[in-house]
């Protein structure tokens, strides 16, 4: 079975070395929140979106299957 586990790693990996962890010490999940992505560098945005993608299209793949 595909996994998403790849890029969360990368997603985490960027998360740790951005400004909002880093530099400001802000724990992962309230850097997520939109008043703190001034402080996420676009790359980790872009790796968010791509693991955001990767779970949706895993949920839907396993609808399909169970509608089979």
């Amino acid at each position: 079975m595909p996994s998403c586990s790849q890029v969360r790693e990368e997603l985490v990996q960027c998360m740790q070395k951005s400004p909002c962890m880093e530099k400001y010490g802000y724990p992962i999940k309230k850097c997520f929140e939109k008043e703190y992505q001034i402080y996420v560098p676009e790359e980790c945005q872009a790796i968010r979106k791509a693991y955001s993608s990767c779970k949706r299209t895993l949920v839907r793949n396993s609808k399909l299957l169970s509608i089979v």
